[in-house]
């Protein structure tokens, strides 16, 4: 049975179009997606001839992913609706300006042929305390109030058919240091973990939510040697603690906190064996390519992954059929 190693991935790039290297690579290998970043668009009119070509190359049920959050990370701007701070939305009588700007969020993405929106941030922070990764994108250390709002991006999301991604799992605003720099540590007890930090995650999963993502977190008291990205406890928690079942997504690997002591080969196998089903490599095509000859190397050597290869991709397709 033919098997493509690219069905685990999501790939970037960077610039406004592709260099030829990198059209060979998905030629041969069509990856799951592309995640899109700043710098890859221009206007509607240059975004949409490049997901044109790149589903003619991949295939029409490609995934096109963007972080179009509330707040500061909103990778399009242009014509693309601007949200205001998560602070904002939190003062009484806004909530339906932050619906207004899902829907015409939502309803610009759908046009521009994007399937999958990589929010809500589920992270609880407090909105005082100074957090880099996690200021002007968090709405706050009360998990009801986050929920709240989370729900809304879902539910405003859904009517246009785009997928939504709860993250950072098992929790950012556990966190100390920014896995975009170093791999983020955390002391929290199981304890907070279940009663605190993953009540949003189970109000999401309740509320069907198709896509989780994690990050480049070692908790210690989920897993003494492993952050969560290549810790199957962690996944263990998150399928069955939290209740969720359907695809769980690595935050980028690209980030720093990810490939500390590890090669790109390594990474990429040890957060699917993890129970990872899509792994987000945003940049450097050298790691996309090691990522790929990793992946086909061990299937061919290893029945067990093969069989998991298959299973993630029944699991895909039903992302895929969501949207």
């Amino acid at each position: 049975m033919s098997f493509n190693p690219g069905k685990f991935l999501i790939f970037g790039f960077k610039g406004s179009s592709p260099n030829p290297d990198f059209l060979k690579l998905i030629e041969g290998n069509p990856p799951a997606g592309f995640l899109l970043l700043g710098d890859n668009y221009k206007d509607d009119k240059q975004l949409g001839a490049l997901t044109t070509e790149l589903k003619s190359i991949t295939g029409n049920d490609t995934l096109f992913t963007v972080d179009q959050e509330p707040g500061r990370v909103q990778r399009f701007k242009g014509s693309f609706p601007i949200s205001k701070k998560p602070q904002h939305y939190l003062k009484p009588g806004n909530t339906p300006e932050f619906r207004a700007w899902c829907s015409a969020t939502a309803e610009k993405m759908a046009e521009l042929d994007f399937g999958v929106n990589l929010a809500p941030l589920v992270d609880l922070w407090p909105q005082d305390v100074e957090y880099p990764v996690l200021n002007d994108r968090s709405f706050g250390d009360d998990p009801e109030r986050v929920t709240e709002f989370a729900e809304i991006l879902i539910e405003e999301f859904k009517k246009f058919k785009i997928i939504t991604c709860a993250k950072h799992f098992p929790g950012l605003g556990a966190a100390t240091g920014d896995p975009h720099e170093v791999m983020a540590t955390s002391n929290d007890k199981l304890e907070r973990f279940l009663e605190y930090h993953w009540r949003p995650y189970k109000a999401v999963v309740k509320g069907d939510i198709k896509l989780i993502m994690t990050t480049h977190l070692k908790c210690s008291a989920l897993d003494s040697q492993n952050c969560a990205t290549y810790s199957s406890n962690v996944i263990s928690h998150l399928r069955n603690s939290v209740g969720y079942q359907g695809v769980i997504i690595s935050d980028d690997l690209y980030m720093a906190g990810a490939h500390i002591g590890k090669s790109a080969g390594e990474a990429t196998i040890d957060s699917i064996c993890a129970g990872h089903n899509l792994l987000i490599i945003s940049r450097d095509l050298a790691f996309q390519s090691e990522a790929v000859l990793a992946i086909k190397k061990r299937f061919e050597e290893d029945p067990a992954f093969a069989t998991i290869a298959f299973e993630n991709e029944k699991k895909l397709k039903t992302l895929k059929d969501a949207s």
